[in-house]
């Protein structure tokens, strides 16, 4: 569970207007490709395109083999999604393929060279594969970002047989790491905590300026990996400055981690 807090400093004072940001939102259309179990090249038959939404349904329903299934012809035909080649990483670790979820995980790397979510999950597939020193130099990697939640090692099932070794704990939040979360002097005005262990709340946060109309800036602020059932749908908020109230909250639809960017306009 994470907290966002609001600081005010003499370089914070300044009006923004914001807007939200989900990436990989678009729709797919592909075709199945050859080679791929039960297509033909002869039928010439219209198939059902496969969206990546379609795909984490099939996930979160069981159905591994389904979703694994559209997330290649999606790979195939859209070789440069790197969200593509993310969720096939996780189907492919669902169905206990680690070998092949780490070079779907690579190809995600390559086009988003400073994910710290692809970053972990070669750790995790690494360790569930069985290399030990690979896992923990990958760790290590989402660690050094400061833009992960080291805390969900603790919760993650492919790294349970590692969590004797000393550096295991290396790769836990220390409290040195807390300590100073400001670079310039502040004074804290509000606190706001997430709803769910593992949602990432906090992920960004922004000043939206006067939503509620009491004269005073408000706050835009999202949890990515919020969802039922490991959805990854994300959460947006926004928060009232004034009264600390939350004003409204927006949801994402499952693979869409909505608020992994929230970005200004003008």
């Amino acid at each position: 569970m994470h907290a966002v807090q609001l600081a005010r400093s003499a370089t914070s004072e300044r009006r923004l207007r914001c807007q939200l940001v989900a990436l990989g939102t678009t729709t797919l259309a592909v075709l199945l490709a050859a080679g791929v179990s039960g297509a033909t090249a002869t039928t010439g038959a219209q198939t059902e395109t496969p969206t990546i939404q379609a795909a984490m349904q099939a996930l979160q329903g069981g159905e591994t083999a389904a979703a694994v299934r559209m997330l290649e012809t999606l790979t195939v035909k859209h070789p440069n999604d790197a969200r593509a080649w993310r969720t096939l990483g996780r189907a492919y670790q669902q169905s206990h393929q680690n070998r092949r979820a780490i070079i779907a995980y690579r190809h995600a790397l390559k086009l988003e060279p400073d994910s710290p979510q692809v970053l972990y999950n070669l750790g995790s597939a690494n360790a569930a594969a069985g290399d030990t020193a690979r896992a923990f130099d990958w760790l290590a990697r989402a660690r050094a970002t400061h833009r992960y939640d080291m805390t969900q090692i603790s919760a993650d099932e492919n790294l349970k047989a590692l969590q004797g070794d000393p550096r295991f704990s290396a790769l836990l939040p220390s409290a040195e790491d807390f300590e100073h979360p400001f670079v310039e002097p502040v004074k804290i005005i509000r606190e706001w905590r997430g709803e769910a262990a593992n949602d990432q709340f906090g992920w960004i946060a922004r000043n939206i300026g006067d939503v509620d109309g009491d004269g005073v800036n408000d706050v835009v602020t999202s949890a990515p990996t919020h969802g039922a059932g490991d959805s990854h749908a994300g959460r947006i908020y926004v928060y009232s400055t004034g009264s600390g109230k939350l004003l409204w909250s927006a949801d994402g639809a499952p693979g869409d981690e909505l608020g992994t960017g929230v970005e200004a306009a003008g």
